[in-house]
């Protein structure tokens, strides 16, 4: 299987979404990922989707335009602050938009209640047919690579992996013959 592609948000964080969806297609990506669960930033702009349905129609036009399919969405955090309930418009806008995962993230160590909540947020990316994946980030809840699959092996659903960014990969330790090993844990 040749590898596929996309322009994640943070490569060029700002954007709005019909430019990040061009940039994609000119630069010979695949698919591309938006970040429309926001992270409340200072000076972070918000493309939402779900709550502007001008930005809706314009991102559909913008992805029929260039013909470049939406990966995933981001931000899904797993953070006692936040309510994970305010991502289901997001999600289900981004099912409309054929997106097919959800990026997620841990930032807490209480393993009881993020796996309860990672549950919850993975049951509710479900109803829309979205995949839900966890990255593991050395200075978040979930830190590495086997705590991300003991995660995901606790929660037993077959809507989610394990999301692997290389520089965070790298800055855990995790090694590219680990990550062979452990390929069964995402798509």
């Amino acid at each position: 299987m040749a590898r596929k592609f996309s322009l994640a948000y943070l490569t060029i964080p700002g954007v709005n979404p019909m430019d990040q969806i061009k940039i994609a297609k000119e630069a010979g990506y695949d698919f591309v990922s938006l970040r429309t669960i926001p992270m409340h930033l200072p000076g972070e702009p918000e493309f939402l989707p779900q709550k502007d349905p001008k930005l809706f129609n314009d991102i559909k036009n913008a992805l029929k335009e260039y013909d470049m399919p939406l990966m995933d969405i981001e931000l899904a955090r797993i953070r006692p602050d936040l309510d994970i309930n305010e991502y289901e418009p997001a999600f289900e806008a981004a099912a409309k938009l054929g997106a097919t995962d959800v990026l997620g993230s841990v930032w807490t160590r209480d393993r009881k209640w993020y796996t309860e909540t990672a549950g919850k947020v993975a049951d509710m990316a479900k109803k829309y047919g979205l995949k839900f994946n966890i990255e593991f980030l050395p200075w978040a809840g979930v830190r590495n690579v086997q705590e991300d699959i003991t995660l995901i092996d606790d929660l037993r659903r077959d809507n989610v992996f394990v999301m692997v960014d290389t520089l965070h990969a790298g800055r855990a330790g995790v090694t590219g013959d680990e990550l062979a090993r452990r390929r069964s844990c995402w798509p």
